[in-house]
Formats: C-alpha cells, structure tokens, sequence
C-alpha cells in the first residue's frame, strides 16, 4: 500500500510539473511588451522656407484661456518655454521648443494648431513713383484732370494702426497726428521706424501732402524690423495689440506678407471681427493672392 501511494504521489508530482510546464512555456516565448506610443500631432509649416527652428506658435480651445494657470499648463507639461502671450486675437503663445515636443504638443486636445514661426517681410516698393497716384484714386475717366478732389474731412476721427516697420511719428507730413503704439521687435511702446517702409504707408493712408485720410490719426504698430522683416510671432503680437487696444472706428494696414499661415490667417480674422477694418497687401509679383498670408484672408 505504501509502494502504491508513493507511485500516486510521483505521478501527479509529475502530472503538475507537465501543466506547469505547459501553462509557462508559451507564456514564457512571449516578447516583452511595448510602451505605447507617444501620440503625436501636425505641426503646420514645419521645416518650411523661412520658418524659425524651435520657436512655434500654439493656439488653445477656448476652454483653456492662455491668461489663466491652466492655459500656461498647457505648453508647460511639454517642457515649451512661453516666449509671449496673445490673449486677443488669438488665444496661445509664441513658444520654443524642440520639434519632437511641438508634435507631442499638436496631439494634445486641447491644443487647436501649433504652427512654426516662420519670417514676413515687407512687399517691394518702387522708389519715386509718378506722382499721378491721387490723382487717380478720384476719377475713372481719362484723362486725368490733374487734381485729388475728395471729402475735407476724409478720416477725421479715425485711428489708422499701420503694422509694419514702425512710423517716423515726427515727420512734418503727418501734421503732429501720428503717435507710437506697439513695438513687438524691442518689446516696448516705442514704435520708431527704422527702415522707411512704415512711415511711406503712413504717408499714403494719411500723410497731408501723398495720404488719401488726410485727416486720420495714424498709430505706428512695429512688427518688422530694421531689414523689413519680422516673424509670425512679431506680427500676430501687433496684430493682438491692435486688437486689444484700438480706439474705435479703427483700420489697420498691413503692407507685409509670406507663405500661408493659418494662425497669422486666423489672428487677422478674429481682429476684423473685433471690429478693427483691414488692408493687406495682395503682393507685387503678380501670383494669386489666395496663396499668402494674410492676403487670402
């Protein structure tokens, strides 16, 4: 009896060794399993022409106010460093980043768009044009009869916010009507032009001698610098100052464009919609409009 137990016993020892050995083995051959990857988003813009590495623009759903602690917990938790904050034309911030993070960023859901910054420059002039420009905004028929006839009052009351290259406020053709507003190049409230551009916009908006509103009140916005060029950051930043800040009825210039960009697109849309009027520059190189921004808009 005793032989007979010990052989029961060694047979389900065994038994339970081979179900053992069963159960593990394929478990056993299993590879490991993978980490889950890490969603990913689109980056508008990315590597295109003219795009600045490691700096992005990111707007947030409305339910993420880019003022508040929860909007900036946004960008944080992505390691992005918050370079500047848009809170009226848009809602977000110019960051910097690598591009690794901005994909990660783009995936997030409350994340609306992350877009490269990218350079703007201003759109060619032609130095000492004819002088028939007035003269022809006022008449259809040719020949012109030589004279501008228009309102005397044509702009009193309106504040034109050239965005641009800055405005020389001193000059004698603007009859003490030109003020600073913004600068988004040295990030003050001096917005001194010191490439040419902006104050010749000024001029043809509402300078007393070339200017159209010759009655306008003219605010320089510097978005673009002393080469004439600036960054979607800069240029969404005047555009979100004028925004904010403008003095009602107000229009806004912006002699300037590049390639597509839907946050610079966006930004002028939301401006309009505050009630700020807009002219931007189709472009001098006789392509179609609808692909550059802002012009599209």
């Amino acid at each position: 009896m005793s032989v007979m137990r010990d052989s029961r016993r060694r047979i389900a020892t065994a038994a339970a060794v081979a179900v053992a050995a069963l159960t593990l083995g394929p478990l056993s051959a299993l590879p490991a399993t993978a980490a889950p990857a890490v969603p990913e988003g689109v980056v508008e813009n990315a590597g295109a022409e003219g795009t600045v590495p490691g700096s992005y623009i990111v707007t947030l759903d409305e339910s993420a106010p880019a003022e508040t602690a929860r909007g900036r917990a946004i960008p944080a938790k992505f390691g992005a460093k918050i370079k500047r904050t848009y809170t009226s034309a848009v809602n977000g911030y110019a960051i910097e980043l690598s591009a690794a993070q901005a994909k990660r960023l783009a995936a997030d859901p409350a994340v609306k768009s992350v877009v490269q910054n990218r350079v703007f420059t201003i759109d060619a002039t032609q130095p000492s044009p004819p002088s028939w420009g007035l003269d022809r905004i006022d008449q259809k028929a040719l020949p012109l009869n030589q004279s501008y006839t228009y309102p005397d009052a044509a702009g009193q009351g309106v504040t034109a916010y050239i965005i641009d290259t800055g405005v020389r406020i001193s000059h004698g053709d603007f009859g003490g009507r030109a003020y600073n507003g913004f600068d988004a190049i040295d990030n003050d409230n001096v917005s001194q032009d010191g490439h040419g551009h902006g104050t010749h916009v000024a001029g043809t908006v509402a300078g007393t001698s070339y200017g159209v509103a010759k009655k306008a009140k003219i605010v320089g916005v510097r978005v673009l610098n002393n080469q004439g060029s600036g960054t979607t950051d800069q240029v969404v930043a005047g555009i979100d100052w004028v925004t904010q800040n403008a003095v009602k009825p107000a229009v806004a210039n912006m002699s300037l464009g590049g390639g597509v960009d839907s946050v610079l697109d966006e930004a002028v849309r939301r401006s309009i919609a505050s009630g700020v009027t807009y002219a931007v520059a189709a472009g001098n190189d006789g392509a179609n409009a609808s692909n550059y921004s802002p012009a599209r808009v």
